[in-house]
């Protein structure tokens, strides 16, 4: 340290270690901003996923439906046959 001082490169280094920080701690802020931004991000997929579930489920519940209820038609078609 007392070397630096010495040759007025003190000053430069604090600068040069200052600058270095900032740019870590902005790097740091973009990071936070960009995870914040992705989480946003997950929970509207998350939140479209559900509904596409809940839309899944009722076609398969519909077309269930239907098959049995197409089978009972067939059943009564052949019985009066």
């Amino acid at each position: 340290m007392v070397i630096y001082c010495h040759a007025g490169e003190y000053d430069y280094l604090r600068e040069t270690c200052d600058t270095q920080a900032e740019a870590k701690e902005l790097q740091l802020q973009a990071n936070y901003e960009a995870l914040n931004q992705s989480k946003l991000e997950c929970a509207d997929l998350k939140k479209k996923l559900e509904c596409e579930k809940a839309w899944t489920r009722t076609i398969v519940s519909m077309m269930i439906l239907f098959c049995v209820l197409l089978v009972a038609v067939m059943i009564r078609q052949k019985c009066s046959n």
